[in-house]
């Protein structure tokens, strides 16, 4: 109704590369500690949690379980050679790529059940017991609003943001134009029904995200499928998981996301191209990175806010034309730049 999707308009595809390049970061560095088994390592959501689990991490490296390092090398390499070997040999024949996800996820889970305390047994870390059903819907309780009011609030913009800026992300990707205020719309909707059955604040995940994309999903029917799933895991069917190691599933994350990694090397070539928009990639990606994403987030809106100001008070000058030429008697004055109070001093002085 209030056509809020206009403030999209303020996220540039560079911060939103950076944005996601660098919670891209934070999601390897969660996996670490399952992919590794390095144990005693701290949370990196918090500020600065990432410096904080780089440092634990490598003090506590003596910690490395071999076993479980080793399976998560397997796992690796086995989705790199799917993606990057075999997807490319049966893409003639069919437009399904192999399924070595699924079958790692049953080969793990078969291997882990029938190896449980015997001599062949990893002791891998498994997701265990999971819980089964769904709460009954009921009424929240409105007599916290005011106390939560602007939580609430910091929640729903960082949420949003970081929506559009995955929906950007894939869009621009595979080719297609979003609807903003659609987004809006099934975030609220999303947010209004869910607040019935106690769950916790909703948004996009970034590795489910990629990972769906690169999977080859092209419409939100796939979604039908992942809730019926779900559903029918939750009420039946969640023992079936009780023995998958959450190696496999760390790697099968870290792996779907390798392009938004090899965008942060590709990076150097954004400051060829322009070296205002490089800037703005890099003080978003090293402010989430450092930081977390919450406040990196909007260091980057507001850096990026501020090449906006500056860009505009200052217009080009011949001498970044090079085919320009001066005609003798004759002054051609042009100022790229949307005239306003910020500059119009500029403008007086320079075409005086």
């Amino acid at each position: 109704l209030l056509n809020a999707g206009l403030l999209a308009v303020w996220l540039s595809d560079q911060l939103v590369e950076g944005l996601t390049s660098g919670a891209a970061v934070h999601v390897l560095a969660s996996q670490l500690q399952t992919m590794t088994g390095v144990k005693n390592v701290p949370h990196t959501s918090e500020m600065f949690g990432i410096v904080r689990f780089l440092i634990c991490f490598v003090r506590n490296i003596r910690t490395l379980q071999l076993h479980t390092f080793l399976c998560t090398v397997i796992c690796i390499l086995s989705l790199l050679i799917s993606k990057l070997i075999i997807d490319p040999i049966v893409k003639p024949w069919t437009k399904t790529k192999f399924p070595m996800e699924f079958l790692l996820v049953i080969f793990s889970i078969s291997l882990c059940y029938f190896a449980n305390e015997t001599p062949l047994d990893l002791h891998l870390q498994i997701v265990g017991d999971v819980d089964a059903g769904m709460r009954a819907p009921f009424l929240p309780d409105f007599n916290k609003t005011g106390l939560i009011i602007f939580s609430a609030f910091s929640i729903a913009i960082v949420s949003f943001v970081i929506h559009i800026a995955l929906a950007k992300l894939i869009a621009k990707e595979y080719k297609y134009q979003i609807n903003v205020n659609q987004e809006w719309l099934a975030l609220g909707t999303m947010h209004i029904v869910a607040s019935f059955f106690g769950c916790f604040a909703g948004g996009s995940s970034l590795s489910r995200t990629v990972t769906s994309a690169r999977l080859g999903t092209k419409s939100q029917l796939t979604t039908l499928v992942v809730v019926l799933i779900l559903v029918i895991i939750a009420y039946g069917a969640a023992p079936l998981f009780k023995y998958l190691p959450k190696t496999i599933l760390s790697c099968i994350v870290v792996v779907a996301m390798k392009e938004l990694y090899l965008k942060i090397c590709w990076s150097r070539v954004l400051f060829q191209e322009s070296t205002v928009d490089f800037f703005i990639f890099l003080v978003t990606f090293t402010a989430v990175v450092l930081i977390n994403v919450n406040i990196g987030l909007a260091i980057g809106v507001v850096f990026a806010l501020l090449t906006v100001v500056l860009r505009s008070q200052w217009a080009e000058s011949i001498g970044h034309y090079r085919a320009a030429m001066e005609i003798s008697g004759i002054k051609v004055f042009r100022f790229d730049a949307p005239l306003y109070f910020a500059n119009a001093e500029l403008f007086l002085s320079s075409m005086h």
